[in-house]
């Protein structure tokens, strides 16, 4: 089963390596959708060992949360989380791969 942990950011070069760094010891690969950082958070995702999908301009939280099932399903991802702050724990079959979303902080699980 290959799994995906899609990190949406916008201007995160501070932190954005260090999320990376752990989250790559949980999944197959991490997938940063950057929506339009004016710092180096590409650069710092990509050093850090992301894929990184750029959205080149903001178009909000929500925009870059939507990229992510798209590039699950297209690259055979069969599980896909989301890491980002303030979502809260649950599950559902979205263009067939489940998805988990959480926050980096929790351990409860529920679906």
């Amino acid at each position: 089963m290959k799994t995906l942990a899609a990190i949406p950011c916008h201007n995160e070069g501070l932190t954005i390596g260090s999320v990376v760094l752990k989250a790559r010891k949980y999944v197959d690969l991490v997938l940063v959708i950057d929506d339009g950082s004016a710092d180096d958070t590409v650069d710092v995702a990509e050093s850090a060992g992301a894929v990184v999908v750029s959205h080149g301009v903001n178009k909000g939280k929500g925009r870059a949360v939507r990229t992510s099932p798209g590039y699950a399903a297209e690259h055979g991802f069969e599980v896909l989380v989301l890491l980002a702050d303030m979502l809260k724990m649950c599950g559902r079959i979205w263009m067939g791969c489940y998805i988990g979303w959480g926050m980096e902080s929790s351990d409860e699980r529920r679906e």
